[in-house]
């Protein structure tokens, strides 16, 4: 399965707009910093796995969805999206440059 980064970093930051909510207010309601958001929402970082689930709930979302950066797109199984994300995560993670 392949996740898409930017599909997936495009799509928090529509629902966000569609909903009317700032950066920081789906901040605090996630309790993370604003530059988090900024990150999420620009591709330069992911949402740690702990955040899918509130993060879905605040953008009125299913996990499914979010992973696949669209909504109620549901061909692969949640479980199997959560493990390919969690290893693009850790590879993220541990591979970026501070150019």
């Amino acid at each position: 399965m392949k996740i898409d980064l930017n599909k997936i970093s495009n799509f928090i930051k529509r629902k966000r707009k569609e909903l009317g909510i700032t950066q920081e207010e789906l901040a605090a309601k996630l309790f993370v910093t604003e530059k988090a958001i900024s990150r999420w929402e620009t591709g330069r970082g992911t949402p740690d796995i702990s955040l899918l689930i509130p993060l879905s709930k605040e953008l009125k979302i299913k996990v499914s969805e979010l992973l696949n950066g669209e909504e109620k797109k549901q061909n692969k199984k949640e479980t199997e999206q959560l493990i390919a994300y969690s290893e693009i995560r850790k590879t993220y993670k541990y591979n970026f440059n501070l150019n």
